[in-house]
């Protein structure tokens, strides 16, 4: 990351279908950069041309992910026109925009410390996963091997009972007379 940091990320977003591949890249996102991360992103949808007379309002209407998405940009959102790439004006509008943020967050960046935090914590929640799946894995065994403890045990005492009734019907036997 630059030094000191971005005043803005831009997260670029074609209209049409919000696929499962860009939820996954946004979710990652997010993850990895961290909800202080939001405060200085914008998304920037492309293809507007594409909408085929909709509004960018009623195409987002049906899609929850993206709204939420919105949301948590704190509803900063701009769109292209694809076919207009001359159109200074649709350019200077994100300009404002971003202005705008960075007045907002009192000119600060994201900063390199904020992504070390993210990671640290993330290092620390991958940390804790691990643990609790080696537990998991301990218990499990541990589990298997009582399991197979008692069928041992049960085993001995099965023959122990054969032993005790062959005894028991060998002496029967042997002190029968059938004269």
């Amino acid at each position: 990351m630059s030094v000191p940091g971005p005043h803005a990320f831009l997260l670029v977003i074609r209209l049409g279908r919000f696929t499962e591949e860009e939820r996954n890249t946004v979710k990652w996102i997010q993850e990895n950069f961290g909800e202080e991360a939001s405060k200085y992103t914008i998304l920037l949808f492309t293809g507007k041309d594409q909408l085929k007379g909709k509004t960018v309002e009623e195409w987002l209407n049906p899609c929850v992910a993206l709204q939420e998405l919105i949301r948590s940009c704190l509803g900063r959102y701009h769109c292209l026109n694809n076919d207009q790439r001359d159109d200074r004006l649709q350019v200077n509008e994100l300009l404002k925009m971003i202005l705008k943020m960075v007045e907002m967050n009192g000119g600060e960046q994201y900063t390199n410390e904020m992504y070390q935090e993210v990671q640290r914590k993330l290092r620390e929640e991958e940390e804790r996963r691990r643990k609790e799946m080696e537990e998991e894995r301990r218990r499990r065994e541990e589990e298997l091997r009582e399991q197979e403890r008692r069928r041992r045990e049960e085993e001995r005492r099965r023959r122990e009972n054969i032993a005790i009734g062959l005894t028991f019907y060998s002496s029967c036997l042997g002190s029968s007379s059938w004269d």
